[in-house]
């Protein structure tokens, strides 16, 4: 043994003290000895020499071993105790032991001595150990239900029957029912999109379960509610458990219908552009746009419901294949070209954008497709025309963190990082237990908003929630949104965090704004009319083109208000007939200002179509083609003046070689 050993013994007999440290001593082990004979030195040396070890006489003059023994096990129960007696016999052996003693040996036979010390010692050490196993488990155990107990998500614990067998009072509570009604209840409870058989079925094995998804609730007393859940299985021992987050997402549900209301304004512009939009489920085609169908001549009923791969040359389809898998996979994929077949038989050439979006609820591609057909054949570069929106469901679970926080500025570890779970280890690239040595601030991008206003709101109200950047491991950010709830943990004030990450929604809200940014800032002029020649959408160019100062002026008016007679006539007419013949049609026709003076313009005119194929409306794109029409003018001009000096300079040089020739004659008479 290393460790050098405080043995205490109680003995009034120095010979029989000697003779046990020398039996010891012999056996190798290391030690110091205090030996004390009266029930006050005893107590005063449990208090102060703190013994390894007790080795205890039976019978002492003023005291006895059994008391001894007793005192021991109240102030030090840990320390084994030995007896060593000359004459314990075999009936009070058995009463010691039964009091707590660890063993004892008779004086006239020590050689017990040594391997009755080791065997103490070592008893001893193996129930330190487990007890300190216990604390460490009833630590983790504690922790474990701090994270369950303080999240402001809902925490579920489901068996392989599908049977709930724990949840956090959050979960409870987002469902109507009370902690102990809950338990023993079943998805199907609770699922209002789902049945019983559905979810046998579809999560059979917990082990392999692994998924985020958005779903439907029922509460206790019926109302319905949106939910995003998180699952993953695993087994605990030999049995199969799933490990369920619940996020009520009915707020950001209404978000998200708000800000569709804002993309379906621009929605019908961007169908009026030149690119083909289709939304594809496993390359099954579920959406296609008109400009689709009229590029490649298909009829909606020759496309709906096919395999997009039908469409594409052979050399086309295994490239298209694997981009799809590395986009599943959530590999980044950059833009890449494919050859389509057209319903005549021809090859075009497209550039191909892609992105993983929900499409009625479950994932789809959408895929936006550039011809680049004349690039390809003529050597120049067609600009993108369309920016696309990528959404998420990242199959990302958030991430959770423990952490200290407090109001005292010059506390040193006011945010030290107590607890993580593994999604914050893979999410923000640091192991568990380099998570536990860092400030929750250090996760914070240096450009990310002050917290000073956050913690205000934290402090006064208890929990918080506002959107933020993180930073990863290898310094990459990531823009979270943060929920934060306050309690307090053994007397501390603690905050349990959890984060998740907001990269795409931002970058949709940003492409949003861009098309937004592109329809009311372009040079050009975009309208949409109904098919009675009812204005109903005008850009800020359009108005300006036409001399009018803001689109409500237009808003409401008849087509026809932005031509003279003639035009409508010998220009507008025709043109339209073309649009209602084509779906799409480019060419010159004249407008007329609000003051009634003509332009003329280029216009690009689509029909609109609803999902039925009925039309519905026009867009058209006009731009000012006056300065064009101008210089063209001017060209002519120019060049009718130089043909005219021309003819001029060609008469003059005519005579005057006549003359010459008339000269030459008179000298030679």
């Amino acid at each position: 043994m290393d460790k050098e050993l405080r043995i205490l013994i109680l003995e009034d007999a120095p010979v029989d003290a000697e003779l046990e440290e020398h039996e010891l001593r012999k056996a190798g082990l290391i030690f110091t000895s205090k030996v004390v004979d009266t029930r006050e030195n005893f107590l005063k040396a449990l208090d102060e020499f703190l013994p390894d070890l007790i080795l205890s006489d039976y019978e002492l003059p003023a005291f006895d071993g059994l008391a001894a023994l007793r005192i021991a096990k109240e102030k030090c129960p840990d320390v084994p105790f030995i007896l060593v007696s000359g004459k314990l016999g075999e009936e009070f052996a058995i009463e010691n032991l039964k009091e707590g003693a660890t063993d004892y040996v008779l004086k006239n036979n020590l050689k017990r001595l040594v391997p009755s010390v080791k065997r103490a010692l070592k008893e001893a050490k193996e129930r330190t150990e487990r007890k300190r196993a216990e604390e460490a488990l009833k630590e983790e155990m504690l922790r474990r239900s701090v994270l369950m107990d303080k999240s402001l998500d809902g925490i579920a614990i489901l068996n392989q029957e599908h049977e709930l067998v724990e949840a956090n009072q959050r979960f409870a509570e987002m469902l109507g029912y009370t902690p102990k009604e809950i338990i023993g209840l079943h998805p199907w409870d609770w699922q209002a999109v789902m049945t019983e058989e559905e979810i046998r079925a579809n999560f059979s094995d917990l082990t392999k379960i692994n998924v985020v998804f958005e779903t439907r609730h029922r509460r206790k007393d019926g109302k319905i509610f949106d939910v995003e859940v998180s699952a993953s299985g695993t087994k605990v021992g030999d049995k199969p458990m799933v490990f369920s987050i619940y996020r009520d997402i009915t707020e950001r549900k209404r978000a998200e219908e708000m800000l569709k209301d804002s993309e379906a304004r621009y929605s019908i512009m961007a169908n009026a552009l030149p690119n083909v939009v289709l939304v594809h489920k496993n390359g099954i085609i579920h959406y296609i746009n008109e400009f689709g169908l009229s590029i490649t001549g298909y009829n909606k009923d020759e496309v709906m419901g096919k395999s997009m791969f039908e469409f594409l040359s052979d050399d086309s389809k295994e490239l298209a294949v694997k981009n799809m898998q590395r986009r599943i996979s959530g590999e980044h994929v950059e833009n890449y070209e494919l050859k389509v077949i057209t319903k005549s038989k021809d090859i075009k050439h497209f550039l191909v954008d892609a992105a993983i979006i929900p499409y009625e609820k479950e994932r789809a591609f959408l895929i936006v497709l550039s011809d680049i057909t004349e690039r390809k054949r003529a050597e120049e570069a067609l600009k993108e025309r369309e920016e696309l929106y990528r959404l998420l469901f990242n199959n990302v679970s958030d991430a959770i963190i423990l952490h200290e926080i407090s109001p005292n500025i010059t506390e040193a570890t006011r945010f030290r990082i107590i607890e993580a779970n593994d999604i914050a280890s893979q999410y923000y690239g640091y192991t568990r237990e380099e998570l536990l040595q860092m400030d929750v601030r250090e996760l914070d991008a240096p450009e990310a908003p002050g917290n000073t206003t956050t913690l205000n709101t934290l402090f006064t109200e208890g929990r918080a929630t506002w959107e933020g950047i993180h930073l990863h491991k290898d310094g990459h950010k990531i823009p979270v949104e943060i929920s934060n709830k306050l309690f307090n943990l053994h007397g501390k004030p603690m905050a349990l965090a959890s984060a998740r990450d907001i990269i795409e929604r931002k970058q949709a809200e940003e492409k949003i704004k861009m098309l937004s940014s592109v329809v009311e800032q372009s040079t050009e002029g975009m309208a949409i009319a109904d098919l009675d020649g009812k204005l109903t959408f005008v850009n800020e160019a359009w108005c300006k083109m036409h001399g009018y100062k803001s689109p409500k002026e237009l808003i409401g008016k008849r087509l026809a208000i932005s031509h003279n007679k003639e035009q409508i006539e010998n220009e507008v007419k025709p043109f339209n007939k073309k649009v209602i013949e084509l779906g799409s049609y480019s060419g010159e026709v004249g407008h007329i200002t609000k003051d009634g003076k003509p332009f003329p313009t280029l216009m690009v005119t689509t029909l609109l179509k609803d999902k039925q194929g009925k039309p519905y409306a026009l867009a058209g794109i006009a731009k000012d083609i006056t300065e064009h029409k101008r210089a063209e003018k001017e060209i002519q001009k120019k060049m009718k003046e130089l043909e005219d000096f021309y003819n001029i300079a060609i008469g003059r040089e005519l005579r005057m070689k006549e003359l010459k020739e008339q000269m030459e004659a008179m000298k030679k008479k």
